[in-house]
């Protein structure tokens, strides 16, 4: 059986008490769930496309990973009856550039604006650069302006390639190198939330 890191519990800006902790292979139905309640618009800027459902070949390819080249974590909503799939971030590592990984973030669009974006993206940043990782790369739609609203406060290269933008975000090992903007706040809040789920530092 894997070894997982221990479960993060917080809240977001609104209060609402969250759950962010690594994807399990058992994870495939909260994929699906998530996905029922993900608008059309957000869809379309995370698979360029809409999407009913994920295939079981994509399920298996997104909860069975080994958390190093490859992880992913997802955020709960914990103040209701049981825990209710909201967020999730993950990143791959590039076989071309073992520095660079792909990234994705994905919020629900009943819970953005509460500062869970740029939440899970630190976690999976300080995960990153624990495995070598020192930069995300993504190309994403020119007009996706929740992402890019994110990205403002770091340090992030485009390279505009018609309708479509090549984003690199540059990581680093130490968290007080982040700029001193409230997303690199975030960053350094995610930063100590990772390092008591893995018991490091």
């Amino acid at each position: 059986m894997a070894e997982f890191e221990r479960p993060i519990r917080t809240t977001l800006t609104d209060g609402t008490p969250v759950m962010i902790r690594q994807i399990h292979p058992e994870d495939k139905h909260y994929l699906n769930e998530g996905l029922e309640e993900l608008s059309l618009e957000a869809q379309h800027y995370r698979f360029f496309a809409p999407k009913k459902a994920f295939s079981e070949r994509e399920l298996e390819a997104f909860t069975e990973i080994d958390h190093h080249t490859h992880d992913a974590w997802g955020a709960f909503d914990e103040s209701g009856d049981g825990p209710k799939p909201i967020g999730i971030a993950r990143y791959i590592q590039q076989e071309e550039s073992p520095t660079a990984a792909d990234f994705a973030v994905t919020v629900l669009d009943s819970h953005q604006g509460r500062g869970l974006g740029t939440l899970l993206l630190g976690v999976i940043a300080s995960r990153a650069t624990d495995n070598g990782i020192a930069h995300f790369r993504s190309v994403d739609m020119s007009d996706n302006r929740k992402l890019f609203d994110l990205l403002d406060d770091f340090e992030v290269e485009r390279d505009t390639r018609g309708p479509e933008v090549g984003i690199d975000l540059k990581l680093h090992d130490d968290p007080a190198a982040y700029p001193k903007t409230p997303g690199g706040e975030v960053f350094r809040r995610a930063h100590e939330l990772y390092c008591q789920a893995c018991g490091a530092r």
